[in-house]
C-alpha cells in the first residue's frame, strides 16, 4: 500500500496548497507551473499526444526532492489495472541531448482510474525533462504508453527547482584540485586544477572552457590541442571539442564526489548531460577518459 499511499498524499498536498487550480484540466499547447509558498509546492500538467491522457503532479518540498504525479484518462492496454500494483516502466526523454532514459514505476489506483508514480522521479529527471523535446513513456515490454510534447517544459522544471530546492547538477564555480590517479591521468595529463572557465595541467598549459546547456558538459572555447606531460596530447591529432567533468553516480554534484571522471570529445556533438555521471558514456567523438580523485 505504500505506493498507492504516497500518490494519492502527495496529490492532496499539492490540491491543498494550490486551491482551485485542478478544479478543470483541460489540453495544454505548453506545460503548465503553479508555484505556491506555503509549503513550497509546484504544480504541473500536460494532455498527451493521444489528446486524452492528462498528466498532473509536481513537486512539494515535504515530500523530498523529485517528482511525483498521476496519469488519468488513458484509454489504452499497455498498463495492468490491478489495484496498487506497481510495474516497471522507463520515463525516456529525447531531444538535442540525445536519449535519456530513467528507470521508474507505475500502479493503478482503482478508485481513480488512474495510473500514480511510485515514489519520486529523482531530480536528474527534472533537469533531463526541463530540456528535452518528448517525454516516452514506456512499460516493461519496451511499449509505448503515452508521450507527451515538452514545449513549455524548460520553465517548469526551473520553477520546480527553484521552489522546492532541487540539486541542478555539478557544480565547479570555484577553482577545484584533483590528483591523478589512473594510468593515463599520471602519464599525460598530471594533477589539474578545473574550474567552469578553464582546465589547467600539471605542466602549465590550459584548456579554455565555455558552458553548454548542459549541466557538467563544456565547449572548448579556444580550439587547441594543448602538449602535456612527456609530449603527450588529450586524444591524438585532432583538438577536443567537448569536454565532460564527470562525478560519482551516487552523488547530486561535482562538490560532493569523490571522483572526477573527465571525459574529452572531438566531435561535432554536444555530448549528453548523463554522460556527466558515472565513468560511462554514450556521446559521439569520445576519445579519451582520465580518472582523478581529491
Amino acid at each position: 500500500m505504500m505506493g498507492k499511499t504516497f500518490v494519492i498524499s502527495s496529490a492532496a498536498i499539492l490540491l491543498s496548497v494550490l486551491p482551485g487550480i485542478c478544479s478543470s484540466v483541460q489540453a495544454k499547447e505548453v506545460w503548465t507551473a503553479f508555484p505556491s509558498s506555503d509549503p513550497p509546492a509546484v504544480q504541473i500538467s500536460k494532455t498527451a499526444t493521444d489528446g486524452r491522457t492528462i498528466f498532473l503532479g509536481g513537486c512539494n518540498k515535504l515530500l523530498g526532492a523529485g517528482l511525483t504525479g498521476t496519469f488519468s484518462a488513458y484509454q489504452g492496454n499497455a498498463l495492468a489495472k490491478i489495484d496498487d500494483e506497481s510495474e516497471p516502466v522507463t520515463f525516456e526523454i529525447t531531444g538535442k541531448a540525445g536519449t535519456e532514459q530513467f528507470a521508474g514505476g507505475l500502479h493503478y489506483i482503482g478508485g481513480e482510474d488512474s495510473w500514480g508514480i511510485t515514489g519520486l522521479l529523482q531530480p536528474d529527471f527534472v533537469t533531463a525533462f526541463g530540456r528535452g523535446d518528448m517525454l516516452t513513456i514506456r512499460n516493461g515490454g519496451g511499449k509505448t504508453v503515452f508521450s507527451f510534447e515538452l514545449l513549455g517544459s524548460s520553465k517548469a522544471a526551473k520553477t520546480m527547482q527553484r521552489v522546492c530546492g532541487f540539486a541542478t547538477g555539478p557544480s565547479v564555480s570555484a577553482p577545484h584540485s584533483w590528483n591523478a590517479m589512473s594510468t593515463t591521468a599520471i602519464s599525460i595529463t598530471g594533477d589539474i586544477q578545473i574550474s567552469e572557465k578553464e582546465i589547467r595541467f600539471e605542466n602549465g598549459a590550459t584548456l579554455q572552457l565555455a558552458p553548454t546547456d548542459h549541466l557538467g558538459v563544456f565547449r572548448v572555447a579556444k580550439p587547441t590541442n594543448p602538449t602535456l606531460k612527456n609530449g603527450n596530447v588529450l586524444c591524438g591529432r585532432e583538438p577536443p571539442t567537448f569536454v565532460v567533468f564527470g562525478r560519482d553516480g551516487n552523488t547530486k554534484s561535482l562538490d560532493r564526489s569523490s571522483a572526477l571522471y573527465l571525459k574529452i570529445y572531438n566531435g561535432n556533438e554536444i555530448p549528453p548531460a548523463s554522460d556527466a555521471i558515472g565513468m560511462d558514456n554514450s556521446g559521439r567523438g569520445f576519445c579519451a577518459l582520465f580518472n582523478y580523485t581529491r
